[in-house]
């Protein structure tokens, strides 16, 4: 009884059918046009890779003519320096592909991030000794719709309005301890507010310090 044999393949992913690239699968030896050819494999050889190889035997033989790596190169024997190296340089950078690109791709991005400039000013490069503008720092107050005061501190000049009861306390040559302070207004416990309120002006580099009720945390 005759066995079938099946001879479909499982295909695992089409992603190779759809990777374009120029390859050589074989080297004609024939100079008329023979069938005679040197056969370099099933997936050939991608054209890129004899460019990396190339490239490697230029920086080879830039490295043999330097007085400072010529003496270890020549240590070596001259068709692992020359034929040995560049073929496996280039295959190394052939298989590999940073960020899914090949290598040329990927260090060309590389180097354009790397001598582009990061700041630009209306979208061009900045000038010589100019400086990126930074904004300042952002005051940031209470809307006033908390029932109880936030602690802060106000330098002049300007005009505080105060709408709820406390305590003020002026200090003699603008001092409190280690701080720089003018006044103090304490908020006292009782949660009603005045009726009116009033202003306090003050002068250029005059500090205000509010402080909420004993008892109550800091904002």
């Amino acid at each position: 009884m005759a066995r079938e044999i099946d001879l479909r393949v499982p295909v695992r992913s089409h992603r190779s059918d759809f990777a374009f690239e120029r390859r050589i699968y074989a080297i004609p030896l024939d100079r008329e046009g023979g069938s005679r050819a040197l056969r370099l494999g099933p997936s050939g050889i991608p054209i890129r890779g004899l460019g990396y190889a190339v490239l490697a035997l230029g920086v080879v033989l830039v490295l043999n003519w330097l007085p400072i790596t010529a003496p270890l190169l020549r240590l070596l024997p001259a068709p692992l320096v020359f034929i040995a190296l560049p073929a496996i340089t280039a295959a190394v950078l052939t298989l590999i592909r940073p960020g899914g690109r090949v290598f040329h791709v990927a260090a060309r991005a590389l180097a354009s991030h790397a001598l582009t400039p990061k700041t630009l000013h209306g979208l061009r490069r900045p000038g010589r000794g100019r400086r990126p503008w930074h904004p300042g720092p952002v005051v940031m107050l209470a809307s006033g719709a908390e029932h109880d005061c936030r602690r802060l501190r106000f330098t002049g000049p300007g005009r505080v309005w105060i709408g709820r009861p406390h305590a003020q306390q002026l200090h003699r040559g603008g001092s409190l301890g280690n701080r720089h302070v003018d006044a103090t207004l304490t908020e006292l416990a009782s949660t009603t507010p005045t009726g009116t309120g009033r202003h306090v002006t003050l002068r250029l580099g005059r500090t205000l310090e509010v402080r909420p009720a004993t008892g109550r945390g800091a904002r």
